[in-house]
């Protein structure tokens, strides 16, 4: 464990990676870059959002969205206006269901439980 804290390890980059799902022929949009760091505000109605899609407020449970589920497409809109666009509703859409959950798992545990 280290000696002394550092704002640098509690802010790493947000980045992400989405080009093992990159078609053969790309489209014109960016399948890797970096979330933002968002604002207090926008963490906020994240939280909002996830309470919406999870009434219990367990974020363990977003887990249990089926493709298909309005709650799936609430989750990810929350996603691209917490992240500011990066990533985009279109590239969320192109990720495979599994994908996309494991996203949204790491997101919310980095920002809302860093360490």
């Amino acid at each position: 464990m280290p000696s002394k804290f550092t704002v640098a390890q509690a802010l790493e980059p947000l980045d992400w990676d989405f080009t093992a799902c990159q078609p053969a022929t790309p489209a014109e949009v960016p399948w890797r870059g970096t979330v933002p760091e968002p604002s207090q505000a926008a963490i906020r109605a994240f939280q909002e959002a996830l309470r919406a899609v999870s009434p219990t407020a367990d974020p363990s449970r977003v887990g249990e969205l089926a493709e298909g589920d309005s709650a799936l497409d609430t989750l990810k809109d929350a996603i691209v206006t917490l992240a500011g666009g990066s990533p985009s509703k279109a590239i969320l859409d192109a990720v495979p269901f599994r994908g996309f959950m494991a996203f949204a798992g790491w997101l919310t545990e980095r920002l809302l439980n860093p360490r």
